[in-house]
C-alpha cells in the first residue's frame, strides 16, 4: 500500500475567472470600494485614485497616507490567498480584497514602509525591503480596458456619495467633494441600518452606506417620491459591508424599506 502525498496547483488565473463571476454586476464599484475601505480602515486622511491608458495597458493607482503595514505583514496576511485577518491587521486585513485587487491581474505593485512587491496574478516576481518608500500605502495594478472603464465610472459616483469625515478624496489630481451627505437624524431603525431622508431632493435615490462609504445604491422606488434615502449600516463595516450589500438587493429590503417610505 503506497502513501503519496503532493501540493494542488491554483492556476494564475484562478482569481480572475473567480471575481469575474462574483463581481459580474459591479466589478468596477468593488475595486474602488475594496481599496477606499481598507485606506480608510487604515486612518488615511488624504487618499488620492489615478488613472491611466496607455499602449501598455490600463493601470489604477491607489495612495493613502494611512498607517501602511510592515514587511511580515505583507508576508503572512496581505499575499496570502484566502482567509482574512481584518480584525486584527491594522491595514483592514484585506480577506476577499486581495484576491480581486491583486491576484485577479497580470501585473500589480505594492509599495508601503519599507516594501516594494512586483506580482503577476498569483507570482510575486520581486520582494524588496529597507527600501525609501513612504509611510502610507501605495498600489499599482493594471486592470482589463473593460474593468478599468467600468472603474473609473464608478471612482467618481463612489467619492461624491461616499461621507468619511476627515478624509480627502482624490481623483486624477482633483478634490471630489461628497455631495450626499445624510440628514442629522435618523428617520428610521432598522436594526441592521438607520434610515435618513432628505424630501428636499428630488434624485427619489436610495444610497447604501457602510461606514459612511458607498456599498450600493437603487435608482427610484415605487409609490409617491419622497425625496433622497441614505441608509447607513450600523455596527462595523469591516464585517458588514458584503452581507449589507447582499441585505441591499434582496426582496426582504425591498418590501422593509419601501413599505415604510410608502406609509
Amino acid at each position: 500500500m503506497s502513501n503519496t502525498s503532493w501540493k494542488i496547483e491554483v492556476q494564475q488565473d484562478y482569481f480572475a475567472r473567480i471575481a469575474a463571476k462574483e463581481y459580474s454586476d459591479d466589478a468596477g464599484m468593488a475595486v474602488i470600494r475594496e481599496f477606499a475601505q481598507n485606506s480608510a480602515d487604515a486612518g488615511a486622511t488624504k487618499v488620492e485614485l489615478s488613472f491611466v491608458s496607455s499602449g501598455d495597458g490600463a493601470r489604477l493607482t491607489v495612495k493613502d497616507n494611512g498607517r501602511g503595514c510592515s514587511a511580515e505583514t505583507v508576508k503572512s496576511r496581505l499575499l496570502i490567498p484566502l482567509g482574512t485577518k481584518k480584525e486584527a491587521d491594522p491595514i483592514g486585513g484585506f480577506g476577499k480584497a486581495k484576491e480581486l485587487l491583486f491576484f485577479a491581474n497580470p501585473s500589480w505593485n505594492i509599495a508601503t514602509r519599507d516594501v516594494r512587491v512586483q506580482g503577476s496574478f498569483l507570482s510575486v516576481q520581486n520582494f524588496d525591503e529597507g527600501c525609501n518608500t513612504f509611510p502610507g500605502f501605495a498600489a499599482t495594478v493594471q486592470l482589463p480596458p473593460a474593468l478599468h472603464t467600468a472603474a473609473w465610472n464608478a471612482a467618481k459616483n463612489f467619492l461624491r456619495c461616499s461621507e468619511r469625515p476627515g478624509v480627502e478624496w482624490v481623483l486624477n489630481g482633483s478634490t471630489v467633494d461628497c455631495c450626499i451627505e445624510r440628514s442629522k437624524r435618523a428617520a428610521k431603525d432598522f436594526g441592521f441600518c438607520k434610515a435618513y431622508v432628505n424630501r428636499d431632493s428630488n434624485d427619489n435615490v436610495i444610497y447604501l452606506r457602510t461606514g459612511g462609504l458607498l456599498t450600493a445604491m437603487r435608482r427610484g422606488y415605487h409609490g409617491s417620491a419622497v425625496g433622497r434615502v441614505v441608509l447607513e449600516v450600523t455596527g462595523a463595516s469591516s464585517q458588514l459591508l458584503t452581507p449589507a450589500r447582499d441585505w441591499f438587493r434582496s426582496s426582504g429590503h425591498r418590501a422593509q424599506v419601501e413599505n415604510w417610505l410608502n406609509q
